[in-house]
């Protein structure tokens, strides 16, 4: 029989370790421990001194998982009342001895909180927790956050409209200060600002351990709050209004519908597509919001909670319609948007705010005039590093310009992220979101 061990060790100078082992007898430990500790001390040291060691937990033939699970506890509970406390991970071997000779692999570990859901469901299943965060292995970053974004696609990811693997770590969108790189990252230093939209998810939290590919570095004019608040949202706006187009592509004067106006996209669109020349139609639930996105360069704002958009685009346009509608609201303004195009015009359907999109007839679009729609994501454009940064690069410009200013309206302590994405369910937010980790 085998046993699965869970160990601490005192050194002489005070210094603990956690690990843990598989080995043939629990008496074969007892012994074995010395080995650990070489590594730190010289052989005449080993020769006088003394240490402690202390088998925390066993179990005969234990499951990998419940082994880092428990591991992963007792050094939680110690770290409580002291953060020093070190962290040992062995290579696997059954007789519990390294490969050479008295070294050991020691991983610098230290705790973040952050939000985890263990199933999907409501925001009640936002949990507040305390994980370990290591070093970053190749091509990865450890970066500490100052501000966290807020984002619809995280409560797709909560909700389960995007499927995940559980327990799930949630958050697209950071910036911070880089701890530090992992082998192979040239672009990125310790102590360089950085920002970020990317995947896996995991940005809600105060430290963590992500692929590098996706990060840029975050110039000094533009705040740490801002950064966080507007890399998903801004580089969507970027790939939409610049890579998104209508087969006649989109020339200064031509009209737009961009719903969900006064949003953190939408706010941003109105402003960039003022800037290119467009004729920006927004829509919003509210006269309240209505007026925000009109004061952020939008030409024409419907409510579309007391007026019929599609009817009011032909109305705005002469009868002619729009080249393009990015929608995200999804399945109720789906048929209309089809109604607000002209003759070869383009819907571009990136987001589900009101639920996906149901199953349609292709001929449709044939029959109101050989449109084209498209399913777009940020994420395919942001799949190599040179396209990450060349977005980043014109979002980064238009910023610094002043032409598109990021409009933070809300912020909630990380620790309330569950009213934070009520509020966003609810449609009560405008603008931007950021989650605050003072």
């Amino acid at each position: 029989m085998s046993f699965s061990v869970i160990y601490k060790i005192t050194y002489p100078n005070g210094k603990i370790y956690i690990g843990q082992d598989v080995t043939d007898s629990i008496n074969y430990f007892g012994s074995a421990s010395s080995a650990l500790i070489a590594a730190d001390f010289t052989r005449e040291q080993r020769r006088t001194f003394t240490v402690t060691r202390e088998i925390l937990w066993e179990m005969p033939d234990a499951p990998k998982a419940e082994v880092n699970a428990k591991e992963i506890e007792f050094i939680l509970a110690l770290r409580a009342n002291d953060p020093a406390i070190g962290y040992n991970r062995w290579p696997q071997q059954r007789r519990f001895r390294p490969k050479h000779g008295n070294s050991h692999l020691q991983i610098s570990m230290t705790t973040s909180r952050a939000i985890r859901i263990d199933r999907n469901g409501g925001p009640e299943e936002l949990k507040l927790v305390q994980v370990e965060v290591g070093e970053p292995g190749p091509g990865e970053i450890r970066i500490r956050h100052k501000a966290v974004g807020l984002n619809f696609i995280d409560i797709y990811q909560r909700s389960g409209l995007y499927p995940f693997p559980m327990p799930l770590q949630l958050g697209m969108e950071a910036a911070g200060v880089v701890e530090a790189v992992g082998e192979g990252v040239t672009h990125l230093a310790p102590g360089d600002r950085a920002a970020y939209a990317s995947a896996p998810p995991g940005a809600y939290c105060e430290l963590r351990v992500m692929p590098a590919r996706s990060v840029c570095r975050l110039p000094d004019a533009i705040s740490f709050e801002t950064g966080a608040a507007m890399m998903l949202k801004g580089l969507t706006a970027q790939y939409l209004l610049k890579k998104t187009l209508p087969a006649e592509g989109l020339q200064p004067g031509d009209f737009i519908l961009f719903h969900a106006a006064a949003g953190g996209v939408g706010l941003i669109a109105c402003q960039w597509a003022k800037a290119l020349g467009l004729k920006l139609i927004g829509t919003a639930g509210s006269d309240a919001k209505c007026k925000l996105a009109l004061e952020h360069g939008a030409a024409h704002c419907i409510n579309y909670s007391t007026e019929d958009f599609a009817a009011r685009v032909k109305e705005i346009t002469g009868g002619q319609g729009v080249k393009a509608v990015y929608d995200s609201v999804g399945k109720d303004t789906f048929e209309g948007s089809l109604n607000c195009l002209r003759p070869f015009g383009l819907l571009a359907s990136f987001g589900n705010g009101s639920g996906p999109v149901p199953p349609f007839n292709l001929g449709v679009l044939g029959q109101k005039g050989s449109l084209y729609i498209t399913r777009p994501t940020l994420f395919t454009h942001i799949a190599t590093r040179e396209a990450t940064q060349a977005m980043a690069d014109d979002l980064f410009a238009v910023v610094e310009s002043g032409a598109v200013k990021i409009p933070i309206d809300q912020r909630y302590p990380l620790a309330e992220v569950q009213q934070a994405h009520r509020d966003l369910e609810a449609r009560k937010t405008t603008g931007c979101t950021i989650l605050t980790l003072d």
